[in-house]
C-alpha cells in the first residue's frame, strides 16, 4: 500500500475544508500567530508571574468558541483544524 503524496494529501485536506489553498493559508496563519502571542505571553508569565496572567488561557477560550461554533449544525462557514503538539 502506497501512501498519498504531500500535493496529494493537500487537495484531499483542502477540499474536505471546503477552502481554497489562500483562504486555507490565511486562516491557519491567523490561527498560529494567535497561538504564538499567547504561547510568548504564557512564558514571560512563567517568568514574571503577575504579567499576562489571562492572555493565554483567553485566547485557547476564544479559538476553542470559533472553531466549535465553525463546526456546529447549521454552520455557513466551515473550519477544520487538525494539529497534533
Amino acid at each position: 500500500m502506497t501512501t498519498p503524496s504531500l500535493i496529494q494529501s493537500s487537495r484531499s485536506h483542502l477540499a474536505e475544508a471546503g477552502m481554497d489553498y489562500l483562504g486555507h493559508l490565511g486562516r491557519a496563519s491567523r490561527i498560529g500567530g494567535r497561538l504564538l502571542v499567547a504561547g510568548g505571553a504564557c512564558l514571560v508569565h512563567g517568568l514574571l508571574p503577575g504579567l499576562f496572567t489571562t492572555k493565554a488561557s483567553r485566547t485557547v477560550i476564544k479559538l476553542h468558541e470559533e472553531i466549535s461554533s465553525a463546526h456546529a449544525p447549521g454552520a455557513t462557514e466551515r473550519m477544520w483544524l487538525e494539529f497534533e503538539i
